[in-house]
């Protein structure tokens, strides 16, 4: 599969496949428990150096500035900025930073990858997260059995023909038919919601007597 095409590639990076699926290989027991603990160290370690760059405060000593000048970062420290907000400048890596403030002993090339991968993207990270939360609240929305998607203005001839040939229960299983972009998905929505607005029963009433106004 090529992460590419899915839709919460940022979530999906190849630096941490051991940790989204390693635990389901474990459950079924196709990893064995060995494998499995080196990964949950692994993440640990991760986790452990991320919450320290993100609380330590490396100030504004005069110490630090020569070793920034001498690895090409520019510019004075405030006396609040954290390590993570400096591995978060363009250009700078772990490593560089360890050159720097040495902030600790790993070596390994997996753990400093992600270290700076999720510092670095943290904010778009958190945003695919938060998109992912709000669309499990929404992907159960049943579809009309008879509901006209050739009513929908913005379909591309692709996801139409593919929309009406599958005719998905629910916003989920839109969601999952193959070539469907979080676009049509988008179109989807906002034209079942402006159906369910029209066939409320007040809706209804109000169109009645705006005809009736309209024919005298």
């Amino acid at each position: 599969m090529f992460t590419s095409r899915a839709e919460y590639r940022l979530l999906l990076r190849q630096d941490n496949a051991d940790h989204r699926l390693m635990e389901y290989g474990f459950l079924f027991g196709l990893v064995p428990e060995e494998a499995y603990r080196r990964v949950k160290q692994k993440l640990s370690t991760i986790e452990t150096e991320i919450q320290r760059l993100e609380s330590t405060r490396v100030g504004s000593y005069a110490s630090y500035q020569s070793k920034l000048q001498e690895v090409g970062i520019g510019g004075r420290l405030s006396s609040d900025v954290s390590m993570a907000q400096i591995l978060r400048r363009p250009g700078i890596g772990y490593e560089c930073l360890l050159d720097v403030f040495e902030p600790g002993s790993i070596a390994e090339s997996d753990i400093t990858t992600e270290i700076d991968n999720r510092i670095k993207y943290d904010g778009y990270i958190q945003r695919q997260v938060s998109q992912i939360s709000k669309f499990k609240k929404v992907e159960r929305q049943i579809i009309p059995v008879d509901f006209n998607y050739d009513g929908v203005v913005g379909f591309s001839a692709e996801v139409l023909e593919k929309l009406k040939s599958v005719r998905p229960h629910s916003i989920g299983q839109a969601s999952r038919i193959s070539g469907m972009t979080p676009a049509a998905i988008s179109l989807l929505m906002i034209s079942l919601e402006r159906d369910r607005r029209l066939n409320k029963p007040e809706a209804k009433e109000k169109m009645f007597h705006v005809e009736q106004s309209g024919s005298v």
